[in-house]
């Protein structure tokens, strides 16, 4: 599976941040996973590598077991032809790069986590002009 998430100039579709971040977007998830995850975005063109922060917040005391980072279009039924990098640049917070969304449209961010024994996985659609 690729790893995707890269984005244009306008960001649609996402929840301002609460106390842990300002000036981010949250992403959304329906699952138990007491962990908060807000993205900071780069400006997006189309078929260029872009950058990302992910800021994770109430992370539990054992931290994060494992953090993917992936992008797919849910019309299209793909994801992104390049693989994203991920690396932590500090307790919760994780950089990300080489994201490249290839064409225009709705590309939806997907971020799992394995946290202790669960996984859960958080959203947060976007469209590249």
């Amino acid at each position: 599976m690729k790893w995707i998430a890269t984005l244009l100039a306008l960001v649609t579709s996402g929840v301002p941040a609460t106390a842990c971040v300002k000036d981010a977007l949250r992403l959304t998830t329906k699952q138990a996973v007491p962990v908060e995850i807000f993205a900071r975005l780069e400006p997006i063109t189309v078929s260029q590598p872009f950058d990302l922060t992910l800021t994770l917040c109430d992370a539990p005391p054992g931290g994060i077991g494992r953090i993917e980072v992936d992008a797919w279009m849910p019309k299209h039924k793909h994801g992104m032809n390049y693989s994203p990098s991920v690396q932590q640049a500090a307790a919760g917070h994780y950089d990300v790069s080489n994201m490249v969304f290839h064409m225009p449209g709705l590309w939806q961010l997907r971020v799992s986590l394995a946290v202790e024994d669960q996984r859960s996985t958080h959203l947060l659609d976007i469209t590249v002009k």
